[in-house]
Parts: C-alpha cells; structure tokens; sequence
C-alpha cells in the first residue's frame, strides 16, 4: 500500500496540482463574469434611466410647445373679439354723444355749493387726486360765505355722466377680456395636460 501511495503521489501531483490551478482559474473568472455582469446591469440601468429621463423631456418640451400654441392661437380670437366688442361699444357712445348735442347748453340746473363740492370730491376721487379740503377746516377760521350757487346745463350734467358710463364700460370690457383670455389659456392647458 505505502507503494501505491508513492506511485499516486509521484504520477498524479501534476494532474492535482493542474486541477487545483484551473479551480482557482475558474473561481477567479466566475467572479470577474459576475463583477462584469453587475456592472453591465447598472451601466444598462443608468443608461435606461438616462433615456427615460430623456424621453419625459423631450415629452415635457412637446407639451410646452403645445401649450404656446395653443396660447398663440387663443391671443388673436380674444383680440379680435375685444375690438368688435370695443367697436360696438364706440358706436353707442357715438349715439350717445349725437343725443347729448340736441340737448339745451342753458344753465338750467342749480346744485348747492355743498352737492358742488361733493361732485368735485367724487371727481377727485375717481381721477386718482385727493379731494380738496372743505373750507375752514384747515385752518380752523370761520368758513368763508358760500358763492352764489353754479348753474349748469342738462347737457353738462349728462356729459359727465356719460364720460363715467364710457369709463365703467371700457373697464368693464377689460376686465372680460382679461378674463377670457385667462379662461380660453385655462381651457388650452387642461387641454394639454390630459
């Protein structure tokens, strides 16, 4: 047996010693696949997540571009229907303004100096300047006597009155376009959005 022994350890240490060499060989390469296939799998990854980041750009860049021209188209329809409603707007002033001519230009109509100075206040007021102080307030003087009271025509009256009207309605006109404009731009982005 002692001689067997030998024999198998002087003939086959080679072949031991080859397959211990090439178990290690394949240990060694097994784990650099696996290294290998890890790093493929988070450079894939990474590459996927770049073109999915990619692609919600370009899709978020579309919408965007979607949405300017949605709203390029809009601008022009709220224009346009601003003016006509403008348009009809100064043609009923133009009535307005040949029926305030046919009126009498006589100062027919007398206001106390008090409803004068209101009107004036009012005026100020609407016009953005502050209202001139009631006399003798300032300076705690006896107030001054009261001037004969103004007369002013019907026509001066309604001028004034129509002015305000002209005013209220352009404001009023604004403000819907304004609001048009905001709810057609609105109505586009939902519209995009879904």
């Amino acid at each position: 047996m002692p001689e067997l022994a030998w024999v198998v350890i002087k003939y086959l240490w080679p072949f031991a010693l080859a397959f211990a060499v090439w178990g290690w060989q394949e240990v060694r390469i097994t784990a650099l696949d696996v290294s290998l296939a890890a790093s493929h799998k988070r450079e894939t990854a990474a590459v996927s997540k770049a073109d999915a980041d990619e692609a919600l750009l370009a899709q978020t860049r579309q919408r965007a571009t979607d949405l300017a021209l949605l709203y390029a188209s809009v601008l022009p329809r709220a224009e346009e229907a601003a003016k006509q409603q403008k348009d009809a707007d100064d043609e009923k002033l133009a009535a307005l303004q040949a029926q305030l001519d046919s009126l009498s230009r006589a100062p027919t109509l007398h206001f106390s100096p008090a409803a004068v100075r209101v009107w004036d206040d009012v005026s100020a007021f609407a016009n953005g300047r502050d209202a001139r102080p009631a006399a003798g307030s300032a300076s705690g003087a006896d107030p001054v006597p009261a001037a004969p009271a103004p007369g002013y025509s019907e026509s001066e009256v309604l001028e004034h009155d129509a002015a305000a009207a002209a005013a209220y309605r352009d404001a009023v006109r604004k403000f819907h376009k304004v609001r048009d404009l905001y709810d057609a731009a609105r109505a586009a982005q939902q519209k995009v959005t879904q």
